[in-house]
């Protein structure tokens, strides 16, 4: 984690939306919730984006991400 931001390195490639595709399956992958639930409300076609979760708690999201950050810190992880 970065401050209040995570970053995700994918092996897609930002062309016609794969990376953004790519991100929310990642996403949704962890979160155990629908591809569907997720948003990118800022950055569609810049580095970094914001993602809203939709149904799910914010605590959750968190939990999760933090979870991650440091169980798995410096591990690549593809979608």
């Amino acid at each position: 984690m970065y401050g209040s931001a995570v970053k995700v390195r994918l092996q897609a490639k930002a062309q016609d939306g794969a990376a953004n595709k790519a991100l929310l399956r990642f996403l949704a992958k962890i979160l155990d919730v629908p591809p569907s639930h997720l948003e990118i409300v800022r950055g569609t076609n810049a580095r970094d984006k914001i993602v809203a979760v939709h149904t799910v708690e914010p605590g959750r999201v968190e939990g999760v991400i933090r979870q991650l950050a440091t169980g798995r810190q410096g591990q690549n992880h593809e979608s």
